[in-house]
């Protein structure tokens, strides 16, 4: 999805709690981008990207392969679930909640990382001492000016079983850009337990400290993220690696905009 650098495009505003990472259970602003340059086929936000079908085909494939199924699997309609906002649009909105924790997700929100609306909403948010972390999937280097403008960085890095290849999905510079900034997390989602010698040689390779290291299960039920936080968190005592829950799931199952 190409932007404009005009007005922000914008899927959803709402208000809840963080439902993962370091601010778990934090009452937070979300407002969430469209688009995104991955495409992660266990991902729950596919309204924000999913707007062809060659894209569609692509997951399908994917989740075949894998033996899994899926609900969701269609093709979005961009003109209803992107909306065209500018600064004040979108400012109006998150005055409406007595809460100043935002949290700027997608989708991927750093493909708008030049947007002059964006740009000028987040420093107006600072002024009024807002708290903004945001999700990413660390595969893009923002502009100095969007990274003073953050307060926290969740990076959520891709690993093979998300389904992206190698070469959009792991970038050397993009790990050790976040790697460096103060407040960034590395947030890796775990679909098997397959999935630990990957993130292990990936923390070795770039040099992440484990303490900035959580590990998520992949889950869209109540009943499997429970089944899968079992052994996942005994694989977080061994690494001295946080665990994360997901608490949107836990409370509202794959419930949108909670």
């Amino acid at each position: 999805m190409r932007n404009t650098g005009i007005r922000m495009k914008v899927n959803e505003i709402f208000y809840s709690v963080q439902g993962e990472g370091v601010s778990a259970g934090s009452p937070s602003v979300f407002l969430r981008l469209a688009g995104c340059n991955l495409h992660c086929w266990w991902c729950d936000t596919k309204y924000t990207w999913m707007f062809t079908e060659s894209i569609k085909e692509r997951i399908e494939k994917h989740v075949k392969k894998l033996g899994e199924t899926q609900d969701d699997i269609k093709v979005y309609d961009m003109t209803t679930e992107s909306k065209d906002l500018t600064a004040a649009q979108v400012l109006e909105k998150l005055h409406g909640f007595e809460c100043k924790r935002l949290v700027l997700t997608g989708g991927e929100p750093t493909l708008q990382h030049n947007d002059r609306e964006l740009l000028a909403l987040l420093g107006i948010l600072r002024e009024e001492g807002y708290y903004t972390e945001i999700e990413t999937n660390g595969t893009i280097i923002p502009n100095g000016k969007f990274v003073s403008l953050i307060s926290q960085w969740n990076v959520s890095p891709k690993i093979e079983s998300s389904g992206n290849e190698k070469i959009i999905r792991e970038k050397p510079e993009c790990y050790e850009f976040y790697k460096k900034l103060d407040g960034s997390w590395f947030k890796f989602v775990i679909v098997s337990e397959a999935d630990l010698d990957e993130v292990l040689q990936i923390i070795k390779r770039y040099g992440i400290p484990s303490g900035k290291v959580l590990l998520m299960p992949e889950a869209r039920t109540k009943e499997e993220l429970q089944e899968k936080s079992k052994w996942l968190v005994e694989i977080c005592k061994e690494n001295n690696f946080r665990f994360s829950n997901r608490l949107h799931i836990e409370l509202w199952g794959a419930s949108r905009g909670k």
